[in-house]
This record gives C-alpha cells, structure tokens and sequence, in this order.
C-alpha cells in the first residue's frame, strides 16, 4: 500500500469543507462561551478558594486556547501548502518567519513580560505603560522598514533573490506589526489584571478569522500576496477587537508620553528581547542560509518538514508548564525531591520522544504526502526524517532549562544558548553552501548538533547545583525500545505496508517498555493516583 498519487481535488474539497465547517462550530462555542462567561465563571469568592480559581482560569483558559490554536493552525498549514506549493510555500514561509518570528521579537522588545510585571505591581500606571509600550512599539516597527528594504537588497546580491511575491509578502506583513503592537500592548495590561481569559478568548477568535480570511484568498487564486493581505486585514481587525476589550473591560485609553519612561523601559527590556531572540536564532536561522544557495524551493521543502516538529514540540511545554510551581517549591523546600521529580519528567518525556521520533522518521514520505502533498517529495520527507531527531534532546532541554530557572540560575540559560546560536550560524554558514539544493539536510543535522550543544552547559550547571542528571540511565530503556520497534516498522514500511508498520510498532514498543521494567513500582504507584477516574471500591 503506498500513497504515490496525488489526493484527488474533490477529496481535498471536501476535506477543505468539513474543515471550515468544523471551524464555523467552533467559532460558534467561542462566541457563546464570550456571551455567557458572566455566568460560568464569578469572582465573588474571597479567600483561598476565590484565589485557588482565579489561578485555575488563569492557567486551563490560555492552555486550552493554546492548544486549540495549535491544532487549528497545523490543519490551515495543510491548506497553504497544498493551495500554494512547493515554490509559492517557500516565498511566504522566508517572509513569514522574518516578520512573524524575528521582527515581531525585537519589536515587542520584551515590553509584554516588563509592563505586565509594573502594572500588575502598580495598577495606577496602566495607562501610562499602555500608552508608552505602543509607541515604543511602533518606533521599533518603523525602523524594521528599512531593514526589510536591506533584506531585499542583500537577497538580490545572492544567485537566489527573494523573489517578488515574497517581497510584496514580506511588505505586507510587516505592515502588520504596528497593529499588532497595539494589540499586544492591551493584551499586557488584562495579564496584569489577571483576566488571561481576556486576550486567550480574543486570540483564539481572531485565529479563526485568520484561516476564514486566508482559505478565501486562496481558493479565489490570489497566491502569496493575498495571503499576506488576508494576515494585515486580520492583524488590523484584532487591533481593532483588544482596543474594544481595553475600552470595555479596563478603561478609555489617553495618549501619555513619558520619554523617562522610554529611557528606562530600553535597557531594563532589552535582556528580555535579546533571550526571545536567541532563541529563534538558535532555532530557525538555517531558513534565511538557505534561501540564497537553494531557493524558494528549498525553503519551502525545509519549511514543511518543520510543521510536525513544530506541533510535537508543545508537548514538553505543557508539561513543564503544569511542573514548574511545583520545581518553584521543591527548589526551596526540598531537594531530594526536587531531583526525584526532574527525572521522572525527563523519562516521560524520553518515553514519549523516542517513539515519536522513530515514526516520523519511518513515515515521513506519508506524513509530508498528507500535509502537503507528491510536490513535496522527497525533499520535505528526507528533511523531516532527519529532522525529526531533534526531539529527544530537545525534550531534556526543555524541562532542564525549567529545572535551572526553579533554582534560580536563568542566567546561564541565556549563556547556553548564546553558545548553541554561535554554534548553530557558523555551521549552516559553513555547510549549508556545500550542499546547495540539498542544504535543508545540512540544516536538519545541524538542528540535532545544536540541541546536544545546548545540552552540554545545562547539564554542567545542574551538576553545580548538587544535582544528579543521569541521561543515559534514563534514557537507555526507551531508545532501546524504540530500536526495537524501528526494525519491523522499517522492513513493512519497505513493503509498502505503512498502516500495518504504524499499528505494529507502537504495540512492539509498549511490550518492550514492559519487558525492560522502565517504569519502578513507585513510579506506577504515582501515575495510578494521577488517574482522574480511579475510584476507592474499583482500585480495591
């Protein structure tokens, strides 16, 4: 069984249909869960109990508005890449990722965590914040203008210029970030106010918007610049959407400029800016390296390998997220505990890496043929199958760097991933223009590379703190596992028999972690009492 032809258009219409249909319901929860929020959730209770709820909306609100974004975005990812191809893909993604991702950062500028931290200490200055971070804001968007104009400019001295729907992208785009600076300014002020309700509900109804906007564009044949239009509509409307909340839920905003203010935000914001930085340099730089020696295709192969990687990397967030006030106290409290608790996380997590690594890798030529469809191949699939391996370490990464902020050592996170960022530049700068077409392989490998960089300081400094961090004796068991199922998963996928692979090697690997005794008694002990429906008279 191999999927060697291309989905039919009506199946892909009809899969465009149920989506959208799906999407229009879920725009119909939002817009009743806004019209009875009143009702489901009250703030009359003082005391701990009235506390304990804020902090629970504070918490399951923005995680459940994350995670349906998240699955909204990689469903509407499928339809820019089949709508736009290979080419087309790879002329927004470079556009994409610079405005979305690099420019955005520096012209946030860190001021969302900093106005949220002074307003939430001093309400009274809200509206100074509110309207001093905006015009920051649109004073370092002003100035990224020029640097989208030196962009294009030092493309067009290479053999593979943007080309000029990316430019016309990359325009567009970047005119998005002076309304989106306004909107996240507001956003700032309802965190300080403990309502993330607010922006989380907000942000979820304008993403929808976004994919309504951008499947029209689309479908009507309007490419890469429509796309981005749709986006800057989209951006526009959302602005429009928070200054409405801003005015509604908090106060009526006035212009207050505070050059003082200004003068003191800069430095005290810049750490900030510069760790956010890191780490997408760190991350996603070999996209720009690319672009030069292999073009809009390479760009665009590379840039859909990345969209399950993308997705699978939330799971370590979520995990860590819901860990971290308990790493907080026992760093404090107790560190026996503190250490037990750290490996645990860390084997979980490994439990779930290496498998997951193991059939992307497998069933990359599938997967990348779903998302994006035979023009994507074999590039996007030999790049995701590398790729893919990033994930393990990257996993310890994550919940080490939430160890290391729990005992207060953020600062050598800072540290680590300057030398990972170093690291990673210099050897797509180095590699990537000897491979050429194929520098998207060089780029995958130097992805894993950086991740065991990166884990090398951190690992330094949890042995400084007196803690133990015994990767290989944890992570033996499942890697061993996952070689394990890999061998029949490799041999039936050879045979074309994929959906049999998908089915044997996750059963072969539960039988195995079995085998292996990777969990120990308390460890079992602990996952049964996690279990939200164990009952006294079922357990007995």
């Amino acid at each position: 069984m191999s999927l060697s032809s291309d989905l039919p258009a009506d199946g892909f219409s009809l899969k465009l249909a149920l989506f959208l249909g799906g999407l229009a319901v879920l725009l119909l929860l939002v817009a009743l869960v806004v019209r009875w929020w009143g009702r489901i959730y009250q703030e009359t209770e003082a005391g701990r109990g009235g506390l304990a709820r804020r902090v629970l909306k504070n918490s399951l609100t923005p995680l459940i508005a994350r995670l349906i974004n998240r699955a909204v975005d990689f469903a509407f990812a499928i339809v820019v890449l089949h709508y736009l191809g290979v080419e087309g893909y790879g002329a927004y993604a470079i556009a994409a990722l610079l405005v979305g991702q690099y420019l955005t950062t520096v012209a946030d500028f860190g001021l969302s965590t900093l106005s949220t931290r002074e307003v939430a200490r001093e309400p009274e200055a809200a509206n100074r914040y509110l309207s001093n971070t905006t015009l920051l804001r649109w004073a370092l968007s002003a100035l990224s203008l020029p640097l989208c104009a030196l962009i294009i400019f030092i493309y067009s001295r290479t053999p593979q210029p943007l080309s000029v729907e990316a430019q016309a992208a990359l325009w567009l785009l970047a005119a998005g970030l002076f309304p989106a600076g306004l909107a996240a300014a507001v956003s700032a002020l309802f965190t300080a106010r403990e309502r993330l309700e607010v922006p989380a509900l907000a942000g979820l109804l304008t993403n929808i918007l976004k994919v309504f906007a951008g499947v029209g564009v689309l479908v009507a044949g309007w490419g890469v610049v429509g796309l981005a239009a749709s986006s800057l509509l989209v951006t526009l409307a959302n602005a429009v959407l928070f200054l409405y909340l801003q005015c509604r839920f908090l106060f009526v905003p006035r212009l207050e400029v505070d050059l003082a203010l200004w003068r003191w935000m800069v430095p005290e914001a810049l750490p900030l800016m510069l760790n956010n930085l890191l780490v997408l340099i760190f991350f996603r730089f070999d996209t720009f390296i690319l672009q030069p020696y292999g073009g809009a295709r390479t760009v665009g192969a590379y840039d859909a390998a990345y969209k399950l990687p993308n997705a699978l990397i939330e799971v370590p967030y979520f995990l860590t997220m819901a860990l971290f006030p308990l790493l907080s106290r026992l760093a404090v409290e107790d560190r026996s505990r503190l250490e037990h608790t750290y490996h645990l996380a860390l084997k979980v997590l490994l439990v779930l890496a290496f498998p997951l690594a193991m059939m992307a890798s497998v069933l990359a030529p599938e997967i990348i043929f779903l998302l994006g469809g035979k023009e994507y191949l074999p590039d996007s699939a030999i790049a995701l199958s590398v790729l893919i391996w990033f994930l393990p370490l990257s996993y310890v990464n994550g919940v080490t760097q939430y160890l290391l902020i729990a005992l207060n050592r953020q600062r050598t996170i800072t540290l680590a991933f300057i030398l990972a960022a170093l690291f990673n530049v210099g050897s797509n700068l180095y590699w990537i223009p000897r491979y050429g077409p194929y520098g998207y392989l060089a780029a995958s490998l130097i992805t894993i590379m950086t991740e065991g960089v990166l884990f090398v300081p951190l690992w330094a400094v949890v042995r400084r703190e007196g803690l133990r961090l015994p990767l290989l004796g944890v992570a033996w068991r499942p890697a061993l596992a996952t070689a394990v199922m890999g061998v029949p998963m490799v041999l039936l996928h050879a045979r074309g028999l994929w959906p049999v692979a998908l089915l044997v090697g996750p059963a072969l690997y539960g039988a195995m972690l079995l085998l292996l005794r990777t969990w120990t008694e308390e460890e079992r002990d602990f996952f049964r009492r996690l279990w939200p429906w164990r009952r006294r008279g079922i357990s007995e």
